[in-house]
């Protein structure tokens, strides 16, 4: 991502002399946040900002500290992918150009350990068989999920994802936005059986013994330190995963999948995306 956002900001320097763009980059997200942070908090902020999309964006939005890029988007709409333009829109006005693609509901795992416990991935579709295989795991006294979530995201991570299986897309997305933006009206509520539903499994996978040790005091990379270390069978996160892995473990047997569909969920259905 650099390197591509470097090419871009070099070639919009070559084809102009009014504006000088320089191009600053942070060694992680949370470095780079927290630095975005201090500059709005101390009003020398960039003219252009990354920031993260959603529930991330809200806060500067409430604090109104960006620009209303609504009527601007409007001529550029159909350059994008459907759907995108959503993840930048808060209080039906668009506040950013999405720019990037990265799904986040990936379990990867580690190939070897599986094919030494005989688990075929390919058959992980359902809840059901992704818990069979992490108590196979366990007992083969390996650890079934490695986690860390010293920083809150990881499992939070995990809430949405499983709140997509539990409830749909439109639902679960209706709900999150209930919870960002003031006097937003729907009749659906965290307390909802299937909005509960997502921290059961969580808890189901706690309770079982199925996530590392240090799932509280580890962060990311420390945790998916672990995993390219051999240490676990399975580790929840996004794409971004994949330039790390290309960076730091090039030969690891890295393979994915999707979160599984809940086994008595009809509209969470099942998937064969498995590499």
């Amino acid at each position: 991502a650099k390197h591509a956002m470097d090419l871009v900001v070099e070639a919009f320097n070559a084809e102009q002399s009014e504006v000088e763009m320089e191009h600053i980059t942070f060694a992680s997200n949370n470095e780079y946040e927290a630095a975005a942070k201090a500059a709005f908090a101390s009003g020398e902020v960039p003219d252009v900002v990354e920031l993260n999309a959603g529930g991330w964006l809200a806060p500067y939005v409430d604090a109104d500290q960006l620009m209303d890029l609504t009527d601007l988007a409007e001529q550029y709409k159909d350059n994008f992918a459907p759907g995108t333009w959503s993840v930048v829109t808060y209080k039906d006005r668009i506040w950013g150009a999405p720019f990037g693609i990265q799904p986040g509901n990936f379990i990867f795992y580690n190939k070897d350990i599986l094919a030494d416990l005989e688990i075929d991935p390919a058959t992980l579709t359902t809840w059901s068989a992704l818990l069979d295989a992490l108590e196979t795991a366990k007992q083969a006294g390996i650890t079934p999920m490695i986690l860390g979530n010293k920083e809150g995201w990881p499992g939070s991570h995990w809430f949405g994802h499983l709140l997509v299986r539990s409830m749909g897309v439109e639902k679960a997305n209706e709900l999150i936005i209930r919870g960002l933006q003031a006097g937003y009206t729907t009749d659906l509520k965290f307390t909802d059986p299937a909005a509960v539903r997502p921290w059961e499994l969580m808890k189901e996978l706690q309770d079982k013994g199925y996530f590392s040790k240090g799932i509280v005091a580890d962060d990311f990379p420390t945790a998916y330190g672990k995993f390219f270390n051999g240490d676990g069978a399975f580790f929840q996160t996004g794409g971004w995963l994949l330039s790390t892995q290309l960076e730091l473990a090039p030969d690891f047997p890295l393979g994915y999948m999707l979160i599984p569909a809940l086994d008595d969920v009809p509209e969470s259905d099942a998937t064969d995306l498995v590499f």
